[in-house]
């Protein structure tokens, strides 16, 4: 099964069946804080992290988009990394790797960072999309 925070990330931006109820479980997730790098660009605070994730969501969600799978990576020196993928639908491809990190104290997300899969052997974990209700908790894992 996915990491709790990872599963909660990719649910958000794969869901169509109740995707209000994900994005409140995702801000329940997010510190306040938060800092997201994506390129060039960076995000800062639950409210504009959740807002460009949105964008995301949108953007990939199609029939022609790409689906959120939680992975391992392994760098060329085997340093190992969890992330979430964005895969294609249409081809063998991953366009982002989201590293997510956590608070130690509070669980909570405090940096999430951006980066091409170029030069990482990926390896899968096991994900079955979540069910959310309206007020973000989980229904089924």
């Amino acid at each position: 099964m996915a990491w709790y925070t990872e599963q909660i990330f990719a649910d958000f931006l794969n869901q169509n069946n109740n995707h209000a109820g994900a994005a409140k479980a995702l801000l329940s997730i997010l510190d306040e804080n938060v800092f997201l790098t994506i390129g060039s660009s960076n995000y800062q605070g639950s409210k504009d992290v959740l807002e460009y994730l949105e964008q995301v969501f949108d953007a990939i969600s199609s029939e022609q988009g790409f689906t959120a799978k939680p992975v391992f990576t392994v760098d060329s020196e085997g340093n190992r990394k969890k992330a979430v993928a964005l895969f294609s639908k249409l081809e063998d491809y991953i366009s982002w790797l989201f590293r997510i990190y956590s608070s130690i104290e509070t669980w909570k997300i405090v940096s999430i960072i951006a980066e091409r899969p170029d030069g990482y052997d990926m390896y899968y974990d096991s994900y079955i999309e979540g069910n959310y209700d309206d007020d973000g908790n989980a229904v089924s894992l």
